[in-house]
């Protein structure tokens, strides 16, 4: 079961397990309801990937805004390109997971070398390029 940081249906930023009794909750709501019916007239009753028209469904492209979504959170895909949007999120979520790790790796260890204001005094890409090659010396990656 996924887990997904998001602005549940209480919009109160907990980590909510995605087919969790809250996320399940969510969907049979009045609110999704019509966010749902909005987003399916919107993109005209069909799949927003291959413009079929058959077993239609709403994708979150992100669960950022779960419970408060904006139109453009949302996609209408068929059956049978949900999954493959589901997984494109997925492997999206995963690279952004590890690009904000890296970033954190490449501030803690400036901060610590240059002080906390770091970000200030000193150009961003030859700091990470310094943090890479201090990796490197270490044998890590």
């Amino acid at each position: 079961m996924g887990l997904h940081k998001a602005a549940d249906a209480g919009g109160d930023g907990r980590i909510v397990p995605l087919y969790s009794p809250q996320y399940t909750q969510y969907l049979g709501s009045s609110a999704w309801k019509l966010r749902r019916l909005d987003a399916l007239a919107k993109a005209g009753y069909r799949c927003q990937r291959c413009q079929g028209d058959g077993s239609l469904e709403v994708h979150h492209l992100s669960y950022d805004n779960l419970g408060n979504e904006k139109p453009e959170d949302l996609q209408v895909l068929c059956h049978i390109c949900h999954p493959k949007a589901d997984e494109e999120r997925r492997t999206n979520t995963r690279i952004q997971q590890a690009s904000r790790l890296w970033a954190a790796r490449v501030d803690g260890w400036a901060s610590k070398r240059y002080g906390e204001d770091w970000h200030c005094r000193m150009d961003e890409g030859g700091v990470e390029e310094e943090f890479e090659q201090w990796l490197d010396a270490k044998g890590e990656e």
